[in-house]
Formats: C-alpha cells, sequence, structure tokens
C-alpha cells in the first residue's frame, strides 16, 4: 500500500562492517549533528546492510530521529543505492522535497530545504571533463586515471549504453557529482526511474552512478537548467578546489577558502551543504575548522 506523507526527506545509505561514527571523511555523527541543529523535522531514511549495524550507530539514529532501513543486498558499488531510493519513493508519494545525500562526508550550515530552485537543483564540481592529463608540478602529474579523466570514462559508459559514442563532446564540460541531488518529488523520480532502467539488483555489469548522473543532466534534462558552478552553488564540492597547493584546475572555477570563518560562494552567500570536506589538503585538520565554523565545542566534544 501507498504510505502517504507530505514534507521533506534525506535520504541516504551507510552502511559499513562495524560501523565508526566519526570516520577519515567525517562521519554519520557530524552529518546528523550538523543537519538536525538546522531542520529538526524532515524524515531521515538511512539505507544499511542487515550485517552492518552497531549498538552505537543504533543509538545516534535513535538520538536524531532518523531510520534505519535493513536489507540484504550486497552491493556491488556504493550507487546501488539509488536502487534502493527509488524502490522508496515509489512507494512514498507525497514528499514535497528531497536530498538525495552522501551521509560519510557531507555537513550542514543551515537547513538545506532553504535553498531555492526550480524542480532540481545541479551543482558542479569545479574541475571539467576533459582528455588532459596534468603536467608537470601537479597533483597526478602524467597520470591518466586523475578524476578528471575517471569522470570521462564514467559518462562514456553511459554513452556505450545508449550505443554512442560521444566522448569528445563532454569535454570542457563540468564534472557533476552524484553526492548531493536536492529536487522536488516528481524531478528526482523522474532521475531515478532512468537510472534503474539502467542499473537494477538482476543487472551484473552495473554503471557507476556518476555517469549516469551526468549522462541524464547533459542528454535529457532540458539545456535551459541551470548548472550551479561551484563558486556560485549554495553546495560546494570540496574536490580539487586549492590551486595554489597543485590542483590541476582553473582558479576563476575555485571557491576562496578561508577557515577562519564560514565559506562562502563568489556572491558571499555561506554554502549550505559541504560536500567532501575532508578533500582539502590538510585533510582532518581542514575538515575540523569546517566544523568549528558550525558546532560549538560542547557539539564537538559530545560522544553522541
Amino acid at each position: 500500500c501507498l504510505i502517504l506523507y507530505s514534507m521533506q526527506l534525506v535520504l541516504g545509505s551507510y552502511s559499513y562492517p562495524s560501523p565508526e561514527l566519526v570516520t577519515r571523511k567525517g562521519g554519520i555523527k557530524w552529518f546528523l549533528k550538523t543537519l538536525r541543529k538546522f531542520n529538526k523535522t524532515c524524515h531521515i531514511i538511512i539505507f544499511c546492510y542487515k550485517d552492518h549495524t552497531s549498538d552505537e550507530f543504533t543509538k545516534i539514529i535513535e538520538k536524531y530521529d532518523a531510520k534505519i532501513i535493513l536489507h540484504d543486498i550486497k552491493y556491488i558499488h556504493f550507487d546501488d543505492r539509488f536502487i534502493h531510493f527509488y524502490q522508496y519513493l515509489a512507494n512514498n508519494v507525497n514528499y514535497n522535497e528531497i536530498l538525495l545525500t552522501d551521509m560519510d562526508d557531507v555537513v550542514f550550515t543551515n537547513d538545506p530545504f532553504s535553498i531555492s530552485y526550480n524542480d532540481i537543483y545541479i551543482t558542479c564540481e569545479s574541475h571539467k571533463l576533459s582528455g588532459d592529463i596534468p603536467p608537470q608540478g601537479y597533483r597526478y602529474s602524467g597520470n591518466h586515471n586523475w578524476p578528471s579523466s575517471v569522470n570521462l570514462n564514467w559518462i562514456s559508459q553511459a554513452d556505450r549504453y545508449f550505443k554512442v559514442n560521444n566522448r569528445e563532446k563532454y569535454y570542457d564540460k563540468y564534472v557533476l557529482n552524484t553526492g548531493v541531488i536536492l529536487g522536488n518529488y516528481h524531478s528526482i523520480m523522474d532521475y531515478l526511474k532512468f537510472y534503474v532502467k539502467i542499473n537494477n539488483f538482476d543487472s551484473t555489469n552495473r554503471i557507476i552512478g556518476q555517469g549516469v548522473w551526468m549522462y541524464y543532466v547533459y542528454n535529457i534534462l532540458d539545456a535551459n537548467f541551470i548548472k550551479h558552478k561551484n563558486t556560485e552553488s549554495r553546495i560546494v564540492t570540496c574536490v580539487h578546489i586549492e590551486p595554489e597547493k597543485g590542483d590541476y584546475v582553473a582558479k576563476e572555477d575555485c571557491p576562496k577558502i578561508d577557515f577562519s570563518k564560514p565559506l562562502c560562494n563568489k556572491y558571499n552567500q555561506e554554502y549550505i551543504i559541504i560536500h567532501m570536506y575532508n578533500r582539502f589538503s590538510n585533510t582532518t585538520k581542514d575538515g575540523m575548522k569546517i566544523l568549528e565554523n558550525i558546532l560549538t565545542t560542547k557539539d564537538i566534544n559530545e560522544y553522541l
């Protein structure tokens, strides 16, 4: 039977053997603590493999009024969560706004549903899809498998699924990260219906989800949909944004970073969702600086 709601939903997966609340990426503790600081009422659903729970994990889920859905599917890769997202939303039809999100490396500086958008909010990383290889002096120097090339391979896999080969068509387009997708119910479901036509639990050769998402945005969505640059968005992806520290990326595509104050876009608007905050050059140290701008010392030092 259909379950009817009319509110906001956060959907994610946190499924690790012996799950830790704080990890090298960040952890579910910071995700839940910052989300609930700014939104007390949204539904939070967390998919988790049945053997990947713990008493500690259950306690923090209960403390922040979230819900675990246990399953017995061993994911081939992390993007299999989108199949579960589709199945859940097909039976829970009256949510107005939905956030599909990573939960290990995401924190919030405000209510994510305060972000304004039409239908679906598309946000870019700072670097672009390219056949170029970083030259001497940059990270990944001479490495053909650096992230820009890897993402190009992923979207090319989706191309080949549709019997086309348009690899060069994507050159100079921004990488789109599938770790945070915000939209209304119908737009999110339109994407997930597209996703499960390509990837499902019965198929053995599933395409990486980020490739499917980029293909969908660049080929299926109307060209008029705004693709928010990392410097202009209210969602920041903190990967390859430090050209002064060796990232092979254009300076104008990167937000200015000052850890002594909240991270802001070029319009001096604070980023509301901070994704991959462990990917600064000083990883854990810089990630804690992000948290210190959001939470009190008491919040940070609390066990849960």
